[in-house]
């Protein structure tokens, strides 16, 4: 990721991620205003029909996917809420101007992270489902992951993955792309595997879902310093 210049603009969609406090979740949103500072106007979160209450001085991050000729992006920009207002009868969360970072499509950022996670080989038509595999993640990203197992998986095999993120279950078809060993020892050759796979169809508000929790992720290693 790196800084980037404002990529929204007026009627935008967006979505609003606060990611603590009572307001927590992920809300969809749009652009109404954008004031000479860079402060945005935002479309009110609402959830189940009310609208959220978000504090003054509350942390929150914007998303926003932008096409692109070449392979498009996801920006993520870090603000503040500094007011609430009405944008004509559309009621608004005002935010501070954001710092933007833009994640490529292809150049996924990936964070450690140890999460459940389950697999089997994707079913063709008239197959009987196999028995899911449970194994757990070693890395996370928007593009793939890395599965520590306790068998190998041929290359190129086309998995069924579900994630057990904290908040929520993530489901995608995958392509294994690597296989290699995972034993530090001799004694533990061939006990376990790290394979790494291919996201080849994900939701896209999964696949946000992922980066998101990408995103927290690192944001928490930096604070303990171990990146």
């Amino acid at each position: 990721m790196s800084s980037e210049p404002v990529p929204v603009d007026v009627n935008d969609l967006v979505e609003i991620e606060v990611p603590e406090g009572p307001a927590k979740g992920r809300y969809r949103s749009r652009v109404e205003l954008i004031d000479e500072q860079g402060h945005l106007s935002l479309a009110a979160p609402v959830r189940e029909g009310a609208r959220v209450r978000v504090s003054d001085g509350t942390p929150v991050l914007v998303h926003v996917r932008k096409a692109d000729p070449a392979r498009g992006a996801h920006y993520v920009g870090h603000t503040t809420v500094v007011g609430r207002t009405d944008e004509g009868r559309v009621p608004v969360l005002v935010v501070a101007r954001p710092r933007w970072e833009r994640v490529q499509l292809r150049e996924w950022t990936r964070a450690t992270a140890m999460v459940p996670v389950r697999y089997r080989p994707l079913r063709t038509p008239g197959q009987q489902p196999a028995r899911w595999v449970a194994a757990e993640s070693r890395d996370l990203g928007g593009g793939g992951l890395m599965l520590h197992t306790r068998q190998p998986i041929e290359m190129g095999r086309l998995l069924e993955v579900v994630i057990e993120l904290p908040q929520r279950r993530v489901g995608a078809v995958a392509e294994v792309v690597r296989v290699q060993p995972a034993g530090e020892s001799d004694a533990e050759a061939g006990s376990s595997w790290s394979v790494a796979l291919k996201f080849l169809q994900i939701a896209e508000a999964d696949r946000d879902r992922l980066i998101g929790f990408v995103l927290r992720r690192q944001a928490e290693m930096r604070r303990m310093g171990l990146i």
